[in-house]
This record gives C-alpha cells, structure tokens and sequence, in this order.
C-alpha cells in the first residue's frame, strides 16, 4: 500500500524516554509522563516515559509520513502569515540552524505569495539528522536534512556552502506545495516533484539573496549539466514509465531534476511569468490533496495562458535528447539566403543511419531571436504547424537581416531555450 495514490490521514501516538524530543508532521496536541511498563506488562522497575499525541493530518501519501525522536536543541519563528518555523539542531548546535530558520521563513512567503495558496500545514519543522544517507527529504511539515545541508556555523561555513544549504532548504519547501499538497499519481511522473522543486528552490533563493547572481549558478550548475547529459546516448526521456518499484531509484538523477528544472524554465518563460503562476495556482487548487499526471499541469497551464502548450511540453518531456537548431547560408552579400532545421544534438555528433533520418526526434522549439536595431527579441515556434513553415520563417527573417549586414542571435532574452545553435562560418 505504500504508493504515492493511495492516500489517507495519520494520527499518532508515540511513546519515547522521558528525555528525547519526538517531532512528526503535525503539531504535537498533547504530552504525558507515565511509569513505563516492563515486559509482559510488569512493572517498568522505576523508569518513566513520555506519550507524545500529534493532530492528524491532513490527507498525504504515506512516504511523507515522519516520525524522528532524539536529543535537539532548536530556533523558531513565526512567518508573517502565523506559520511557526522550527529547526532542530544536535544539542549545543542551535545557534548554527539560525540561517535555514530565516532562508525558510522567507521561502514559505514568498512561496504563498507565488502560488496563491496558504501554506497546508500549522507548522514547518527542518531537522539535522547526524547520519542520513540523503542530502534531505521533503516529509510534509517535518522535513529532515542532512547536517551539512541544514546547519551553518557562524563566521566559518563558506559562501559555497551557505548557497548549497539555501538551495536545499528553499528546494524542501518547494515540495510541501509540489509534491505533498499534490502528488504524481505514479513514480513515471516523479519529474512533476523533482523538476519544479529544483526550479523554485533557485527561483527563492535569487529572491532572497538578489547579490548572489543566482541565476548565473542555474545555467551553470542546472542547464549546463543537463545539456551535458542529455547529449549522451545513454540519456532517457524525462518523463520514463516505472513498471516496478524496483525501478524508481534509476529516475532519480539529472534528467529528472535538472532537465526537467530547465524544460519548466523555458515554458515559463515562453508562456510568460504571469500565465505561469496563474496556472500552478489553478493546478494546486484543482488537485489540492489528490494525484495528478503531467498532462494534467500542462492544461492548467493552457487555460491560465490560453495558448496550445500540451504539445509543444511534451515533445520535451517524452523524447530523449534536445535539437540542435542549424543555421545554414548560401551566397553571399545581397545574395545570401539563410535556412534552419533541427536536429538531435548528440556530443560526438550523429552517426552515419542517423544524419538525414526523416524519423529522427523532433521538437517544438520556442526560439527567441535578437537583432542588431531590430527592437525587442522576436518569438519563432519551430516545428509548429504545417512542416517546415516556422522553419521557412525563421529562415526568411534571417535572410533579410544578412542582407542588410546586421547580427542577429538566437536563443536571445536569457539562453533559456533547451537547445543548442550552430551558426553559418
């Protein structure tokens, strides 16, 4: 039963030692210190013990069901909106949670504020965990973390790692809303969770630290990577369908998390920020403690924008690989003619059965091109509509600024579009 669709709620009870600390997802209602019992009912020989009753939850998956007992120290706050905030650290440690409590205060609300969606949940717990085999996990308002991904010592811990610890944090966060409030219906659409989260933690973080050109870090540490990887032949579609769960860890790596970052990036940014928040806000209210599959976003999306984005989305997301958008010139001067077409980018370079191949992958590309005195950049759809008319306009457009000796650029307003160019010598 332990699949992210079959939801339910959760109240528990737990009993401790009288002097460990016993954190879940919801608050915890009530407390009572009681002889503990020895076995087989016998008397506990002295010993106490602590009941902890938590509220129940809201309706959730059960992988983000948490229960964490041990020795803390911890910070807390209130957001502006009433959310009270609370890091756990390793007893003596607390003073080194202070960083991630403001970096997630500050992501809830501007999270809210983005979504149009109040935070689910009373309260958001961030604990240090001293052995944790992964960097953090998103369990729905009892998010634990790595103590390398949480903790920052004051004056000591570098700016490398004040950005990785940010990033961690804002990414968890993102999740209460991506993820918990609303969950893929099956692990084939795990990039639904990964992708957006690893987009939001960066769209939070350049929020709240505007000095650290975090922008620069996303096409450098996300996009570069991810146009890297997916170069490989061995690459996969970002969308990949598990048959079995045995198979869910293997969709867990850089296709999923940084393709899928850079592919919602440039939808945004095709679609515009506005349509975008828009439609997360009807996404998030529509499927509010439910599941959904990625067709799913991209018809909110379509109906907060009012434009067709379910096709051009999934020439993404179901193929492996991106375009490289070819930029061709015959003559020269006032004869020159300029044509462009796609093809699947490959790091060494097509194989001879593939140059050519009438079958191969292609992509609906949302191409931005700037020119020299040429206004703001212009907005081309290659592989839209009848084929090879975006092409053909691509091309006649270009033909017309060589003619006239001025430059031009694709990929303009950002180099947010998933694809590489290879220009005319």
């Amino acid at each position: 039963w332990d699949e992210p669709a079959l939801k339910a709620t959760f109240e528990l009870e737990v009993t401790t030692p009288v002097d460990l600390v016993c954190v879940s997802n919801t608050a915890c209602v009530s407390t009572e210190v009681r002889a503990a019992a020895g076995p087989g009912g016998s008397g506990g020989g002295g010993r106490r013990e602590k009941v902890w009753r938590f509220a129940a939850t809201p309706v959730m998956s059960t992988y983000l069901v948490a229960v964490v007992v041990g020795e803390f120290d911890h910070v807390a706050k209130f957001t502006r909106t009433g959310v009270q905030v609370t890091v756990y650290t390793p007893p003596g440690k607390s003073a080194q949670g202070t960083f991630a409590l403001d970096v997630a205060c500050q992501a809830l609300e501007l999270y809210e504020e983005l979504y149009g969606v109040p935070y689910p949940l009373t309260k958001s717990d961030l604990l240090a965990i001293p052995d944790f085999a992964a960097g953090a996990m998103e369990n729905w308002g009892c998010v634990t973390y790595r103590e390398a991904r949480l903790l920052v010592e004051p004056g000591a811990s570098s700016l490398d790692a004040r950005k990785r610890i940010a990033r961690t944090v804002c990414h968890e966060l993102a999740h209460q809303w991506f993820g918990n409030l609303v969950t893929m219906e099956w692990w084939t659409h795990l990039w639904l969770n990964e992708g957006f989260a690893r987009y939001m933690e960066f769209v939070a973080v350049a929020s709240i630290f505007p000095g650290w050109d975090f922008w620069t870090d996303f096409d450098h540490e996300v996009f570069g990577t991810a146009l890297r990887v997916d170069a490989l032949r061995s690459s996969h579609p970002v969308e990949v369908e598990v048959h079995h769960p045995d198979e869910i860890n293997a969709v867990f790596d850089i296709i999923s998390y940084a393709k899928g970052a850079s592919v919602i990036r440039m939808i945004l940014e095709y679609i515009g920020k506005e349509n975008f928040m828009k439609g997360i806000k009807l996404y998030l209210e529509k499927y509010a403690y439910g599941n959904t599959i990625t067709k799913n976003l991209w018809n909110a999306l379509e109906e907060a924008s009012e434009m067709e984005i379910e096709h051009l989305a999934e020439s993404w997301t179901s193929q492996t690989g991106y375009p490289l958008v070819k930029v061709e010139a015959t003559g020269m001067n006032e004869e020159i003619e300029i044509s462009v077409s796609q093809e699947r980018f490959y790091e060494m370079g097509p194989m001879a059965e593939e140059a050519g191949d009438a079958t191969a992958e292609k992509w609906q590309i949302p191409v931005r091109v700037a020119a020299q005195d040429d206004g703001p950049p212009r907005l081309f759809v290659l592989g839209e509509g009848p084929e090879g008319a975006a092409e053909a306009a691509l091309g006649a457009h270009l033909t017309a600024l060589a003619r006239a000796g001025r430059w031009y650029k694709l990929n303009a307003a950002g180099h947010t579009g998933f694809f590489r160019t290879r220009y005319p010598p």
